[in-house]
């Protein structure tokens, strides 16, 4: 997800900052960044005076407790790099054409566009196709590919779900999810106990509060509110975390037997092949960094973390049309 699609998510299920209010894109990314999250926090950042930012070389690191692990902390800063519009245009970023940014042509090693025509019927077909040739003719691209969008967007889905979704594979994600289980319920278990804490606290505040009004102590109703609303609304927001806590950890299998892991198997690569168009994106570009076609085959490949795969298809992947008899260049199948 990206920054704004967090943003909605957050909203949408009705989660606010700490001050009440609802999350912002610029919020988001501040927290996506601050390096305090991952095990430093700077100090003397800005000019006390003027409030401009001082050079990095007069910043102070001081050590901190990491809350995100440095590898994911970088792997997001990573993310969010690439995602820049000076790096990748919003157009790939936030296309809905499932390998955009992704296909380079084997003859000549450009990226590859999506083309769509209109055929003798009316219907309209659509191709990933050499984009170098498109653009500059046969000049730049002497074998130019061209294949037909859903059978390669297929191809590539079915690929990564036959490679990545096997019985073997899955026992082996099992035992790395009860680990990672293992170590978030640790740190869930901290975290539990300092929520708790803060509760205590906030509940010993309200009651502080109710017997001063009793004893006719705070003259001020509008503050005596204030106060109360900004009580009330941390607690609430403790008991919502501490619920999301709890509700975080699903209960997990220890182990699997073959048939089973072969069941689940199945059952997983079938619901990603299902799957809706916007998730199969996710998927396809959480795993892949790049798809290089030719006429007979697609190398897929993509970082060691995301578990790289390359697959070749035993057939053709199928011709595009070059040409359709009685097409017309002013009536018709054309306008």
């Amino acid at each position: 997800m990206g920054v704004k699609a967090i943003v909605s998510c957050l909203n949408h299920h009705g989660f606010r900052n700490a001050s009440g209010n609802p999350f912002y894109t610029s919020a988001v990314h501040a927290i996506l960044t601050r390096c305090t999250d991952s095990d430093v926090h700077y100090y003397n950042c800005r000019d006390g005076r003027t409030r401009r930012e001082r050079p990095k070389t007069e910043w102070v690191a001081i050590p901190v407790p990491e809350i995100i692990p440095a590898k994911e902390f970088n792997l997001v800063q990573d993310r969010l790099r690439s995602r820049r519009p000076s790096v990748t245009p919003p157009r790939i970023t936030n296309s809905e054409v499932l390998l955009t940014g992704l296909l380079r042509c084997e003859s000549c090693g450009g990226n590859m566009m999506l083309r769509t025509g209109t055929g003798k019927s009316g219907g309209r077909y659509r191709y990933y196709a050499c984009a170098s040739y498109q653009i500059k003719g046969d000049s730049a691209c002497h074998r130019p590919v061209a294949v037909p969008e859903s059978e390669l967007d297929q191809l590539v889905v079915r690929a990564l779900a036959d490679q990545l979704l096997t019985p073997d594979r899955l026992t082996i994600l099992l035992r790395e999810a009860i680990r990672h289980r293992r170590a978030i319920a640790s740190g869930n278990a901290a975290q539990r106990s300092a929520l708790r804490n803060d509760l205590k606290s906030i509940e010993t505040q309200i009651d502080r509060l109710l017997t001063a009004v009793a004893e006719g102590a705070i003259p001020d109703a509008s503050a005596l509110r204030r106060k109360m609303a900004d009580l009330n609304g941390r607690r609430d927001e403790c008991l919502n975390l501490l619920s999301a806590i709890d509700n975080d950890l699903p209960e997990l299998r220890q182990s699997l037997s073959k048939q089973q892991a072969a069941s689940i198997a199945k059952n997983l690569k079938q619901r990603l092949l299902e799957a809706p168009h916007a998730l199969q994106k996710r998927y396809v570009h959480g795993l892949v960094s790049e798809i290089i076609v030719d006429r007979e085959r697609a190398v897929i490949s993509g970082p060691r973390e995301a578990v790289a795969a390359a697959v070749s298809a035993p057939d053709k992947l199928g011709g595009v049309l070059g040409s359709v008899r009685e097409w017309r260049t002013r009536q018709d199948s054309n306008l």
